[in-house]
């Protein structure tokens, strides 16, 4: 059953990653987040939200900063 979900240690990973990202993005720390975006595309380059963050979030930093 559980060779369905795929690599469990790469899925949390990913999801640590996102956390990170949204987190660095709250407090306007701009390398970080490109950082942990980069990390987690490169580990998973299909991630299903990778085209929204890397269209939306360089709008937002203009924006806020």
């Amino acid at each position: 059953l559980l060779s369905l979900y795929g690599d469990l240690q790469q899925q949390h990973k990913e999801k640590c990653l996102m956390v990170a990202m949204l987190a660095s993005a709250g407090l306007g720390e701009v390398a970080q987040y490109e950082s942990a975006r980069a990390e987690l595309t490169a580990i998973n380059p299909a991630w299903p939200k990778a085209a929204l963050f890397t269209t939306v979030m360089p709008f937002i930093f203009n924006r806020v900063h």
